[in-house]
């Protein structure tokens, strides 16, 4: 399984796209999942992200509150076979903070070699790219 995390779509000074009606763009900006999904979709092949309270063997706590997206349903033991798929948060607009930093809460527990996230973010909604770099 790979996954693809998605921040969203980040806009620039100027820009604006069609799936951005309402962009985040009051910072610092925390979001628990205690009242629901707050506009963060999953999907992609074979996708089996679940929003809730998690009740696995390794993974049985939210780092906050009771809720988070988990793979692999909220209380199953394992996660689909080929699974490429993503979270993905509302768009917001970075374009009056200096300098923009994005901190997550996150537990994983993959195979080593075969597994991964990674955080992705976009300007137009169509070209994706990872935040970062590999080492």
């Amino acid at each position: 399984m790979s996954l693809f995390g998605a921040i969203g779509l980040i806009l620039l000074p100027g820009f604006s796209i069609g799936q951005c009606v309402s962009p985040i763009a009051t910072f610092p900006f925390t979001e628990d999942f205690e009242s629901g999904p707050a506009g963060w979709t999953s999907g992609g092949s074979n996708s089996d992200w679940a929003l809730g309270t998690p009740s696995k063997t390794t993974i049985n706590a939210a780092a906050s509150g009771n809720n988070c997206w988990i793979s692999g349903g909220l209380n199953t033991s394992f996660y689909n076979y080929g699974e490429r798929s993503w979270v993905m948060s509302p768009c917001f607009d970075f374009s009056g903070l200096s300098k923009p930093m994005v901190s997550v809460s996150i537990f994983w527990d993959t195979e080593y070699l075969y597994d991964g996230a990674n955080l992705q973010y976009s300007t137009d909604g169509l070209t994706w790219r990872t935040l970062g770099s590999y080492s």
